[in-house]
């Protein structure tokens, strides 16, 4: 894939931390796993731009934005989305959803009635 030779191939990627940047920089000019050979200089000023941006709704439209070019010149085909699913027994505490999917279990505790 990193040659270039392929026709169509399969790529997944999972952040490391809860933030869009990194998964934005994959696919700018210079990204380095960017197999994909494609550069949109709009979509790296915009990631550039939302990269520094302080305000998060400012940096929120700038994704989006730069989104929009991605998708529209379409060098990459989004067919599936990572999710989770938890049957969790309602005497089970400490555990909450978490946008990493990260659930330490040192933080769980199992309620017991005391008859």
């Amino acid at each position: 894939m990193e040659s270039g030779d392929y026709q169509i191939a399969r790529y997944g990627y999972v952040p490391l931390y809860p933030d869009p940047y990194p998964l934005f920089q994959i696919f700018t000019t210079e990204g380095t796993e960017n197999f994909t050979g494609w550069s949109n200089p709009k979509y790296d000023q915009l990631v550039e731009r939302a990269k520094v941006e302080v305000d998060p709704r400012k940096r929120d439209n700038l994704f989006m934005e730069a989104e929009d070019v991605l998708l529209g010149d379409a060098p990459i085909i989004p067919v599936f989305y990572y999710n989770s699913v938890y049957l969790i027994d309602s005497k089970v505490s400490g555990w909450f959803s978490d946008l990493m999917d990260r659930h330490p279990f040192k933080f769980l505790d199992y309620l017991q009635e005391i008859n």
